[in-house]
């Protein structure tokens, strides 16, 4: 993976993730605020791991679907699945080798 493809990935979830804490922090309500480290660790795993779960989707989609009918639900089930496809992204790579 290149480094300018993981940092534009990365930027992605970094900014989303940000938004949704900025959210929540506007809403003020206090009963939430004992989450928000919680909310605060899962965001940065998840963006940390969110632009190889695009590339392990890529890798499965290019020989199922072609790339022009992908569509925003990439990046979605990216962000919904990041951990867990990361993982898959990881052990992939190392069967390979």
């Amino acid at each position: 993976m290149k480094k300018n493809y993981y940092i534009k990935h990365l930027l992605y979830s970094l900014v989303f993730y940000a938004i949704i804490i900025l959210l929540l922090l506007l809403k003020e309500r206090p009963e939430d605020q004992e989450f928000y480290p919680y909310i605060l660790i899962f965001g940065f795993a998840s963006s940390v791991s969110f632009p190889f779960a695009v590339a392990i989707i890529e890798h499965i989609n290019s020989k199922m679907i072609k790339p022009t009918h992908w569509g925003w639900w990439v990046g979605l089930v990216a962000l919904i699945f990041a951990i867990p496809l990361s993982l898959l992204y990881f052990i992939t790579k190392f069967k390979r080798r």
